[in-house]
């Protein structure tokens, strides 16, 4: 009943592959209101992978990079991954206000 390390492990790299697959997730409803970040060392999500789903997302999507990789990146760069959610949110608030600008 219990699972090995091995069957573990197997399980949770497909789980992580699966969701970070581009090519497995259906096309974004409103790219426009995107703003990504990916750290520039980032061991677990490279940044060719952010590239990746940058495009993905579509040329109307927002991508931005901080120092740092998967975990310092964002403990160290929280003031950038609160600024690109505020500015998510302001595209949002745009797009849904129908006035149809971006940022």
């Amino acid at each position: 009943d219990a699972f090995t390390v091995q069957e573990a492990s197997a399980v949770l790299e497909r789980i992580l592959n699966e969701g970070g697959c581009p090519a497995l997730n259906p096309p974004v409803v409103l790219p426009q209101c995107i703003v990504a970040v990916s750290a520039l060392n980032d061991a677990y999500m490279p940044l060719d992978e952010g590239a990746k789903l940058q495009r993905h997302f579509g040329p109307s999507s927002q991508w931005r990079t901080v120092g740092g990789g998967h975990v310092t990146g964002f403990l160290l760069q929280h003031r950038n991954f609160r600024d690109a959610m505020v500015a998510a949110l302001h595209r949002l608030e745009q797009h849904t206000s129908g006035d149809g600008t971006n940022d």
